[in-house]
């Protein structure tokens, strides 16, 4: 925390290779409820990467049941590599998405 700033999240979700029956519910389920109960009004953006066309068709589907403002949190994006270099540094962002950090295999 930092007095005086404003603190937001970007969360993002690659589902490259990702259908519906291989949708990890039990994690986004898990990431919703600690968002919402812990972060409350923190999250910036949800970007969802390398959507495939079931998940989009999915969200299209749901879509109508959210808020202006839930809406408006929740972007599809099908080029990463385009939208990264946009946001942060390049070191930060990993090679596969358009970023010049290596990919050191370790994942928290």
């Amino acid at each position: 925390w930092l007095p005086g700033k404003v603190e937001s999240q970007v969360v993002c979700i690659d589902l490259d290779k990702v259908g519906v029956m291989s949708l990890p519910m039990n994690a986004l389920k898990g990431l919703v409820s600690t968002l919402s109960k812990h972060y409350v009004g923190r999250m910036y953006r949800m970007y969802c990467l390398n959507p495939p066309w079931v998940i989009h068709t999915a969200y299209g589907i749901i879509k109508p049941l959210l808020t202006d403002r839930q809406q408006s949190k929740i972007e599809f994006v099908s080029k990463p590599a385009e939208l990264f270099p946009k946001m942060m540094a390049l070191h930060l962002v990993p090679e596969a998405y358009g970023g010049t950090r290596k990919d050191t295999g370790k994942y928290y």
